[in-house]
């Protein structure tokens, strides 16, 4: 209903003007909300080409790109054709931006909310006759607010009906005025230098289909950010902030910067800069620390959800995370290649109280201990809300499908399309890929046992795409009921070891590295753990 009373609210300014310019952007922005809805309904065709025939017909009935501004002053006409191409192919482009940018959660109704006011403000100082420049941005400013909780919301998506919408918008608002004498590049000039940085990411990937580009054809700086350590909502604001400077910059180089011009210049730059640089040492700030050269997410259970829920919303590649405990680490100082796989995972979370206590004895930042099996219910329960399925490896083949069976019974609407048990060798890889990409799985849960799971996770989660893989241990055995979780009790006290000792006593063998890994925090905690590696932390 909102979104309905947004466009209602923009048709009805639209009459209001009285103006046949801004009627013809309004409608252009109605057909593509239609073209998005049609996307959205069949999700399985290609159709962004209906975008090219909006394009067109807008084209030929609205205002066009006649001239172009040249450096000195001097204008560059255009034959009746090539204006009609190039006013296509600029409103065509927007909506293909703004469903990309779209795929970041909130990132596109904060690029609305600096790019319709810094139209406004550029409008109104730039001596140029620019009334329905002004009257339309001013519309813009005004509705993004009144409606900010369904634009700004950080985990909130548009979708594909409404950010073809506004991309429609934006790209005809900086023509309105053209025929009437307003300076084209004065206008034009703000969305390419403000979405100049998302133009060249959505053309990376669009080329990365057609031409093998590697890592170049998937750069976000959103991502980058958050591989720093940066939290969702503080990257969206990094890069806005940073197109918001970019596009200052731009757009003040072209209307001139004298003494009208210059305090808002300066103003702006201030702030956009402040943010940015404020973004960056806070990305320092929160980067991980670790022990025996594997870093470590010391980050409570619900921000390490939101982190899963805000990756796979922005359809990001694909990512590990690596849930560790004491056994774990104590592995990761004896062996580099787990020690390599467990430090450059996307999170490497501290699962295991004896660990807790290590890194806190050791002043390693960490928060809470985010048990595995905990954190799995947690990503569940999400994905049964977001519609996320997901795929369960290993374990025997009874504890697995009985796992599987406990999962949709606990958390109804969760799909759980696949599941296949752990006794496979390396030669099967290619099938249980096949198998896993085309059941749509955005979640794979991985328990293979340590270090396999992440050896097999870092080999393979490169050729999904969009999956974020887990490594889980025995979670499978306890939900499929196998074995019993340990009661709270025990858990509290960091006793849930001995419990699982007492239902496997096989493992005693396993547990004694614990007395070893003790031993060795207080080596390190006096300076003399033995260890030197790449990538060393020093805490003491």
């Amino acid at each position: 209903m909102r979104d309905l009373t947004l466009v209602g609210v923009w048709m009805l300014f639209a009459l209001w003007t009285g103006d046949s310019e801004i009627r013809a952007v309004v409608g252009m922005a109605l057909l593509g909300s239609i073209v998005g809805m049609v996307q959205h309904t069949s999700p399985n065709k290609k159709l962004s080409w209906l975008f090219g025939v909006v394009g067109l017909f807008f084209a030929l009935v609205g205002p066009r790109i006649s001239f172009v501004g040249m450096p000195g002053g001097q204008y560059l006409y255009l034959s009746s054709y090539s204006s009609i191409l190039m006013t296509a192919l600029w409103v065509t482009v927007f909506p293909l931006l703004f469903q990309r940018l779209d795929d970041i959660p909130g990132l596109a109704g904060h690029l609305l909310g600096v790019s319709f006011s810094l139209t406004l403000l550029i409008s109104s100082i730039s001596g140029q006759q620019v009334g329905d420049a002004f009257l339309m941005s001013l519309a813009g400013v005004s509705f993004v607010a009144v409606f900010w909780s369904r634009l700004g919301h950080n985990y909130r998506q548009l979708g594909k009906p409404l950010s073809s919408f506004w991309g429609m918008l934006v790209a005809g608002a900086s023509l309105v005025g053209v025929t009437k004498g307003v300076t084209f590049t004065t206008l034009m000039v703000i969305p390419m230098g403000l979405y100049a940085l998302p133009m060249m990411e959505l053309s990376l990937y669009l080329v990365s289909h057609a031409v093998p580009l590697g890592k170049w054809g998937n750069v976000s700086i959103y991502h980058r950010m958050m591989d720093r350590g940066v939290d969702h909502p503080g990257a969206v604001k990094f890069v806005t902030f940073l197109c918001l400077l970019i596009g200052t910059v731009v757009s003040f180089v072209q209307i001139g910067i004298n003494d009208t011009t210059r305090p808002a210049f300066l103003s702006l730059l201030a702030v956009s800069t402040a943010v940015v640089v404020s973004c960056l040492r806070g990305s320092k700030s929160r980067a991980r620390t670790g022990l025996w050269g594997v870093r470590v997410d010391g980050m409570s259970m619900n921000y390490a959800l939101s982190k899963v829920r805000g990756r796979l919303l922005s359809r990001a590649p694909s990512a590990m995370i690596v849930t560790a405990n004491a056994l774990s680490f104590y592995r990761a100082k004896k062996d580099p290649l787990y020690r390599e796989i467990a430090d450059s995972a996307w999170l490497t979370l501290p699962d295991g109280a004896g660990l807790v206590w290590a890194l806190k004895f050791l002043g390693v930042p960490v928060v809470e201990r985010v048990a595995g099996i905990d954190f799995m219910h947690g990503l569940c329960r999400l994905a049964a809300v977001e519609n996320w399925p997901i795929y369960l490896l290993g374990s025997k083949p009874e504890v697995v499908s009985a796992a599987a069976v406990e999962l949709e019974r606990l958390y109804p609407g969760l799909k759980v399309v696949g599941y296949r048990d752990g006794y496979f060798n390396d030669s099967e890889d290619q099938d249980i890929l096949q198998s896993i990409r085309s059941s749509g799985a955005k979640l794979l849960f991985t328990a293979l046992g340590v270090p396999k799971q992440e050896v097999w996770l870092n080999r393979n989660l490169p050729e999904m795409d969009g999956v974020v893989g887990v490594g889980v241990g025995g979670s499978f055995d306890v939900i499929s009921g196998r074995l019993r979780r340990a009661p709270l009790l025990w858990q509290k006290c960091g006793l849930e070891w001995l419990y699982r000792l007492i239902q496997e006593p096989w493992r005693l063998r396993q547990d004694v590295a614990l007395v070893l890994f003790v031993f060795s925090v207080l080596l390190e905690k006096i300076g003399f753990s033995g260890w030197r590696g790449k990538n060393e932390n020093h805490h003491s």
